[in-house]
């Protein structure tokens, strides 16, 4: 039996699989199989599948892994970087309409958002949620980006950036890069100079959530605001 039709065999049992389980039933290297196919229409997707999760150490791993790092694999070409790099803007895309369409009642409910948009993120980033008096989202996205081991915050364009987006409530978040998302002392020092401010122009600090690759911490939970 000739490989292609081998390998048109196996697609079609994955294929069949997905379609009747979900991706769910599939094991990691075979979730990244299948979603070759849609870049590698003709060649067995199964040993470039095992080369991304050895070189990367898991599916989060590959999608996230740097653009070039990509394209140094064996048998990943442009067409396979695009449709990994977008698989996480997909995601984003989605969670940006989702939290769009209501109100925020809980802090809680950004943290899908969070973790998804501070995944890969080789820098330490303050990110930002204005909220109106309805507790709908004005504005959200980066205000400051720092390096390593920290990210400046200046409370003027902060205060600046709420007026701008009538805002009646904020929720501010960074990242840390390594293992800890336990607050450091210029983090608490930092919470409370936004606490302060912010009561001075009538705007309430819902919480200060710290991300980092093994989970998170918040201020709010904690009692600490």
């Amino acid at each position: 039996m000739a490989a292609s039709s081998i390998h048109a065999g196996h697609r079609k049992r994955l294929y069949d699989k997905v379609d009747q389980h979900g991706l769910s039933s599939l094991a990691p290297h075979e979730v990244l199989e299948y979603l070759l196919f849609f870049s590698i229409p003709r060649v067995n997707t199964n040993e470039i599948a095992h080369r991304l999760i050895r070189r990367f150490g898991s599916l989060r791993g590959v999608i996230y892994a740097d653009s070039d790092d990509l394209k140094a694999i064996e048998g990943v070409g442009v067409h396979t970087v695009r449709l990994l790099k977008a698989l996480p803007q997909l995601c984003q895309i989605t969670m940006d309409e989702e939290l769009a369409d209501k109100p925020i009642h809980s802090p809680h409910e950004l943290l899908d958002f969070m973790r998804l948009f501070f995944a890969g993120e080789k820098r330490e980033l303050c990110y930002i949620f204005v909220m109106d008096a309805c507790r709908y989202l004005t504005h959200k996205g980066v205000l400051f980006a720092g390096g390593r081991d920290e990210v400046p915050v200046y409370l003027r364009d902060l205060i600046e950036t709420i007026l701008k987006y009538n805002g009646a409530y904020l929720v501010i978040c960074h990242n840390h890069l390594g293992k800890s998302c336990l607050p450091s002392a210029p983090d608490n020092q930092m919470t409370y100079e936004i606490q302060e401010g912010l009561r001075t122009i009538g705007v309430v600090l819902l919480d200060h959530i710290i991300i980092s690759p093994h989970g998170y911490y918040s201020y709010a939970a904690e009692g600490d605001l």
